[in-house]
Order: C-alpha cells, then structure tokens, then sequence
C-alpha cells in the first residue's frame, strides 16, 4: 500500500478538521453543601440555603468567595471552589448538564444535586477546543487514510469476487 503524500494528508485535514478539535472546557466555580443528603430534612434544608446563595449571587457575584467560606469550608480550603478547566467525562454528569447550558457569567439558577452534596454553580468563561497543527496530526492522517485505502482495496476485491461468484452460478 502506497504512504499517502503530504498534499492528500492536508487535503483529509481540512476535510476532516472539525473531528480533530478538542472538547471545549469549562471553567467556573461551586459551593457545595455538604452533609447526609439521603436524610429527607437535611436536604431539604441544604437545598433551601442554597436557594438563597443562589438568589445571593444572582445580585452580587462578587459574594461568592464569602460565601464559599460561610457554607463550603472544604471548598475554601481546596482550590477556592473551582471548577475546571474541565472537559466532558470529569465531572459528575449533574454538574456537566448545568456547565454545558450556561452562559460564561451566568448562574444556575437552582442547585443541583450529586453524590456529593447540594452544589451552587456558577459559569466563569467556556475554553474553545482547538485543533492540532497538521505537523502534529499528519502521522496519524497518514495511518487514517493508509487504512482507508486498504479498506477500499479488500471492499472492491470482495465485489469481484461476489462478481465472479454469481457469474459462475449462472453458468451452471
């Protein structure tokens, strides 16, 4: 099989650009209150204080560092409440649901729920995915068109069996 040249390894890249991009990320913060939440009243308050946080921040973003610190010690303490930069895949899939539908500056305007507690989120910016450099992708096009050629290849070669096949059925 012959090594594709540079011009059909850049022609695929330019087709194909979009499949190369990385995932955006997403950067923005949390409170999380943290406690028993399978007790029905203890989350039922959690959830309630995180309403008014929620309601708090609508106002005043600039409460957010004060507030991590009143309601999420651990928070404060680790990271400052951050989230992110994250990609699809690494946050409880609560959390990727409500980064994925916010807008960067934009609060969530209810808490949401997890495994670990009743988390108020807010959306700092979102982190384009970008897409490589040809230089750094052209082996892996090379390989990519190399065996969709070998492919093409064994598809026509079985038709022509398939061909000869029939053909020869027909004969009899």
């Amino acid at each position: 099989m012959p090594t594709p040249t540079a011009d059909a390894c850049l022609r695929y890249y330019h087709q194909h650009i979009d499949s190369y991009r990385e995932a955006d990320r997403y950067v923005g913060r949390q409170i999380v209150l943290r406690g028993p939440i399978d007790d029905p009243t203890v989350r039922a308050e959690a959830w309630a204080r995180a309403e008014r946080l929620v309601a708090i921040l609508y106002f005043d973003p600039n409460m957010f560092g004060d507030l991590l610190k009143t309601y999420d010690p651990v928070g404060a303490e680790s990271s400052a409440g951050r989230i992110g930069s994250a990609i699809h895949g690494v946050l409880p899939a609560e959390i990727e649901t409500v980064m994925s539908a916010l807008r960067p500056g934009q609060i969530c305007p209810v808490p949401v729920a997890t495994d670990s507690g009743i988390h108020v989120v807010l959306l700092d910016q979102i982190l384009a995915g970008q897409v490589p450099s040809f230089a750094l992708l052209r082996d892996r096009i090379s390989t990519t068109l190399r065996q969709e050629w070998r492919s093409q290849a064994a598809a026509r070669h079985l038709s022509r069996l398939a061909a000869r096949y029939l053909a020869s059925l027909q004969e009899l």
